[in-house]
């Protein structure tokens, strides 16, 4: 957990922020702390799913997830990369069912939820609005060297989070 500048939110709000990729990478902000890590919810790799398991299981799986993360979290707030050009089929059908629960849950429980450009995101952490994954982890461990980062979506998911909290100072 690393600590935050306590200008930069309220400590007593609780944020989710997500990148809704495989693996999905989390980082919550609660009490001034950040914890963050990631989550595997499709089987590996996709297309050999088991034979005996739904195409929906690994949805249900991220629902479940994620309201049990909303209720022991208390998440007020989840923040997000939106995506909108992806370099493959399958990351477009995995993002667009995630995003999809994602939005469900949230709307179940009465959560705000924001989007970022992925351009927007990637300049914020790295100075580069095209910068790929493997800089967005540099950047992660340059600025957060107590970090174990686990991937790429833990990296991204922690720029998410922080260009909120950057975008909530500078709004106040």
């Amino acid at each position: 957990m690393s600590a935050l500048n306590p200008k930069a939110t309220n400590p007593q709000q609780r944020i989710l922020a997500l990148h809704l990729g495989r693996p999905i990478g989390w980082a919550i902000v609660r009490n001034g702390m950040v914890a963050s890590g990631s989550k595997a919810v499709f089987p590996k790799p996709f297309v050999d799913r088991r034979p005996t398991e739904h195409l929906g299981e690994p949805f249900l799986r991220f629902n479940a997830w994620l309201t049990d993360t909303i209720r022991s979290e208390k998440i007020e707030v989840i923040v997000f990369e939106e995506v909108f050009r992806w370099p493959n089929g399958l990351a477009a059908l995995s993002f667009g069912g995630l995003r999809g629960q994602m939005l469900v849950v949230a709307a179940t429980h009465r959560i705000l939820c924001l989007a970022y450009a992925v351009k927007h995101v990637r300049k914020f952490w790295t100075g580069n609005e095209c910068a790929d994954n493997d800089v967005m982890v540099a950047a992660t461990l340059l600025k957060l060297p107590h970090v174990n980062l686990t991937d790429d979506g833990e990296a991204t998911a922690l720029a998410t989070l922080y260009l909120h909290l950057n975008q909530v100072e500078r709004d106040t």
